[in-house]
């Protein structure tokens, strides 16, 4: 299944506009700094079923909405919280929680059979960024407190900033 969250982000970045590119100056900067940023949309979601026998010849198609609010150092999107609590020069750290959606019933297939229902879960954990130029290199970590799953979570990602970041722009992105 699709995750939510990557959907959110995904149609956010693609609907919402860019403020940040404009930004060049040091004073347009600053104000960017002061700024709140709140966009409000739909997304389409398409996905088929990831288990055999749930219908892979028609897939979900579901209408997603999508929200994003960010202020300072507190973003809010759909299911996700962030705050950013430490910020150097081109490298940050921030605690985040988030809603995993991925859930399912054994008795959705006769493949899951002996296989536990899985509950979304609610998890916390940590996130650090760091930029050379047009390369964004992230790593994250992420802990199930709602005891749903009792697992960790470890993500590392490198993305590069195709485009002049205005017009036309394009993230291929690499992670594990």
């Amino acid at each position: 299944m699709m995750r939510l969250t990557a959907l959110l982000a995904a149609a956010a970045m693609a609907l919402a506009p860019s403020v940040s590119a404009a930004a060049q100056t040091q004073e347009e900067i600053e104000r960017y700094k002061k700024m709140t940023i709140f966009a409000v949309g739909v997304a389409a979601a398409f996905n088929a079923a990831p288990y055999r026998g749930l219908g892979y010849d028609d897939p979900n198609i579901l209408a997603v909405p999508f929200y994003i609010y960010n202020k300072n150092n507190l973003t809010l999107a759909g299911p996700n919280i962030s705050y950013r609590f430490w910020r150097v020069f081109d490298t940050q750290l921030s605690a985040e929680a988030k809603y995993r959606f991925q859930n399912y019933d054994s008795s959705d297939s006769p493949f899951l059979t002996g296989m536990s229902d899985r509950q979304g879960a609610f998890e916390v954990g940590l996130k650090a960024a760091k930029r050379y130029g047009r390369l964004r290199l992230q790593a994250e970590t992420f802990a199930d407190v709602s005891n749903t799953h009792e697992g960790y979570e470890f993500t590392v990602r490198g993305t590069f900033e195709l485009g002049d970041n205005r017009a036309i722009s394009f993230r291929p992105v690499v992670g594990a």
